[in-house]
């Protein structure tokens, strides 16, 4: 019997790791199991979008930012590790923003006012996902 050829790359090997917070209905009972998808979702008063959600039905990652859980999570105080699954989004990177501050969300493009800096846009794939914005020092953290 010859041995089988291709299979899953191991988790190692691909993608971008990042930390989130889990969502609030998280417990015993209805835990985050390792392997599960989520994608990135939600706000709060911490500014940042650093926080898993459910999917819908028919989310994809060329419409939205999907992760998957690296660990099982029973609390939903305790932060998860999650490998990014998009293809095009591989890091995390702090930006200068001109003019008003993107959303969370939004994607970025050149600056019109001062090209060196960025301005937000709807979402794009590909055009980077604004994850935290800091307006004391007009700077984004774009994952990109």
């Amino acid at each position: 019997m010859a041995n089988r050829l291709g299979g899953e790359t191991p988790i190692i090997k691909y993608g971008s790791e990042l930390t989130f917070e889990s969502m609030s209905t998280v417990s015993a009972t209805a835990p985050i199991n390792q392997g599960e998808i989520f994608k990135i979702d939600g706000t709060a008063t911490d500014g940042t979008a650093y926080k898993l959600a459910e999917c819908a039905a028919g989310d994809n990652p060329a419409e939205v930012t999907m992760v998957m859980a690296l660990h099982r999570c029973q609390d939903p105080n305790q932060l998860v590790g999650g490998k990014l699954l998009n293809g095009s989004e591989v890091q995390v990177r702090r930006l200068k923003y001109d003019g008003a501050a993107p959303s969370l969300g939004n994607s970025i493009e050149a600056a019109a006012g001062n090209v060196r800096k960025v301005t937000g846009i709807a979402y794009a794939k590909g055009a980077g996902r604004v994850m935290a914005v800091n307006t004391a020092t007009t700077e984004v953290e774009v994952l990109i």
